[in-house]
């Protein structure tokens, strides 16, 4: 059987940080421990937050060892853990990759070898504990398997997989009435790398060397979107949240004298119904190495801008999604960028930049009306990595400063200096590895007030996790539990309508990760009220709407 097995702890090869706990800080009954106890060499993999903050859905081997199954349990400790996937054989297993749960959260979607030893396919099961599961892929070749990227309409009305049904190793995409009573349908008669659905839920967009869009219940073939000059190849492609347009990037290949065969990289919009043609956002670049680095864009939460960052040459533009102006270059003169993050509210973006020796923060608007401020100085900080902003109106980034990495906070506007709001670090120790894109090292709390961050603080090569407020006007406080020898944090998620946290651990066994559940903070700060001259910072569907100076 292939191995299903789950592996969760993650290397601990970064510089570390120290915590400075807050003679003031709330006593918080910290680090209760979510899930029934697990099995020896057992952990919990996938976890998901209900949307109204009453429970946890998630994966993990707890009561049969190498048997990994979905559950869920009330956060409020009212009910013990069951056990939602149905009963499965002596060596069977769910997958380790995530589950997904529907927009109502009343079923839930697995991938499992459940009725067939080493064939993974997918099942929906009720969150009722019922544990009466409906398979949904129709049949599979004998090497076939379902893909781990299966999703819900948003409506749940279908669900939409890949899976190399008729030809191992080429993934067809299909849809199928979620409740399982229609067999499902092929939607593209090729290959398809990836795929999303518009926020309506009647089509689907997907990458299969080109883009396309199909209707979700394939009442009529698929229609190619990438049809504008110079389109050899599509690399990926983002939804606009008001669901009207798909962004993509791509370009024409050539051949480069460094570098051989490329693909020059530019940006491109088109309606998600096909109704008129792509539109060039940002003209393809041509640079060496291009295939190796592709570049990263992303779409504000408005819909109107999106920004293109060329990581061969450190470009960074920003574009508006409709065309109507030519793309913005936005580095400072004489520099190359190496990430940039957007606002909640899509209004502004802050970038990091190598100057000389230093990496600087800045902040522009995204509409490219003003030039970069600089956040930063060096020598005091002299590299800021992953930035962020909060509905706050404050950049959030990791700072090297005398040889540490430390997490600080500014104001967008620059009208004060940085604020460290890590406490000082044990020798050795840092934030959570600074360096690594896509690998959290802190999360900003819903309402913008608090920062959850990770770091080896107290204790070299332990990682643990602290808040501080966003201000940095008190000193961080721990908001986990005691960890054994040789335990660490992953991850953590906010619990919403609650000031607490979810996070995973091997905090009572040594590379048993489990789930855990603490306080974080006080009460909110109420949102300033700072006049008409503000920025409005939307933050996330939890947050509420500030004024920012």
């Amino acid at each position: 059987m292939r191995s299903l097995s789950f592996a969760p702890k993650l290397s601990a090869s970064v510089l570390p940080l120290a915590l400075l706990a807050s003679a003031s800080s709330a006593p918080f009954a910290q680090g209760s421990r979510v899930n029934a106890p697990v099995v020896p060499g057992g952990s919990v993999g996938n976890w998901k937050i209900a949307a109204d903050g009453s429970r946890v859905f998630y994966d993990g081997v707890q009561t049969t060892p190498g048997m990994r199954e979905v559950h869920d349990v009330p956060l409020d400790g009212s009910q013990a853990t069951r056990i939602l996937s149905t009963p499965l054989l002596p060596g069977r297993s769910c997958s380790l990759f995530p589950f997904q749960v529907s927009p109502d959260e009343n079923h839930l979607l697995y991938l499992a070898d459940q009725d067939t030893d080493e064939k993974v396919e997918l099942y929906s099961v009720p969150t009722d504990g019922s544990r009466v599961s409906t398979k949904l892929n129709g049949p599979l070749i004998a090497q076939g398997d379902v893909q781990v990227d299966m999703r819900w309409t948003p409506d749940g009305s279908r669900v939409l997989f890949r899976a190399d049904a008729v030809q191992d190793s080429f993934f067809y995409l299909y849809s199928v009435v979620a409740d399982g009573s229609q067999a499902p349908v092929q939607l593209h008669p090729q290959g398809v790398f990836s795929f999303g659905v518009t926020l309506d839920s009647s089509r689907a967009i997907f990458l299969s060397n080109q883009l396309y869009t199909v209707p979700v219940d394939g009442s009529a073939p698929s229609q190619r979107l990438s049809n504008a000059p110079h389109t050899d190849q599509v690399t990926d492609f983002a939804l606009t949240a008001d669901g009207q347009s798909v962004v993509f990037g791509g370009g024409y290949f050539y051949y480069d004298p460094i570098s051989e065969e490329e693909t020059a990289h530019g940006l491109y919009a088109a309606p998600v119904d096909g109704s008129a043609p792509a539109r060039v956002l940002v003209p393809p670049i041509e640079a060496s190495f291009s295939n190796s680095v592709p570049p990263h864009f992303e779409v504000t939460s408005d819909s109107k801008y999106a920004a293109f960052h060329s990581r061969v040459t450190g470009e960074l533009y920003t574009v508006r999604v409709d065309g109507l102006a030519p793309p913005v270059l936005v580095n400072p003169p004489g520099t190359e960028v190496s990430e940039f993050a957007l606002s909640p509210d899509g209004r502004t973006l802050v970038l990091t930049a190598v100057t000389g020796n230093a990496v600087i923060l800045y902040s522009a608007p995204v509409d490219g009306s003003e030039a970069p401020k600089a956040l930063t100085s060096a020598p005091d900080i002299q590299a800021a990595r992953k930035c962020a902003i909060s509905a706050r109106g404050r950049a959030v980034f990791i700072g090297f400063h005398a040889g540490v990495w430390e997490l600080y906070s500014v104001p967008l506007d620059g009208h004060q200096p940085p604020t460290k709001l890590s406490a000082p670090m044990v020798a050795g120790g840092g934030m959570w590895d600074p360096n690594t894109a896509g690998t959290p090292s802190f999360w900003i709390s819903p309402g913008g007030s608090w920062v959850i961050y990770k770091a080896d603080q107290d204790v070299d090569e332990q990682f643990e996790l602290y808040c501080a407020p966003i201000h940095g006007r008190r000193a961080p406080h721990k908001v986990i539990g005691t960890l054994v020898a040789g335990g660490d944090v992953s991850l953590a998620s906010f619990v919403p309508g609650a000031q607490r946290i979810v996070y995973n651990a091997d905090q009572e066994t040594d590379n048993s990760y489990e789930l855990f559940e603490s306080a974080y903070g006080d009460l909110d700060f109420p949102a300033p009220s700072l006049g008409t001259k503000g920025t409005r910072a939307a933050g996330s569907p939890t947050a509420v709407t500030v004024t920012l100076p």
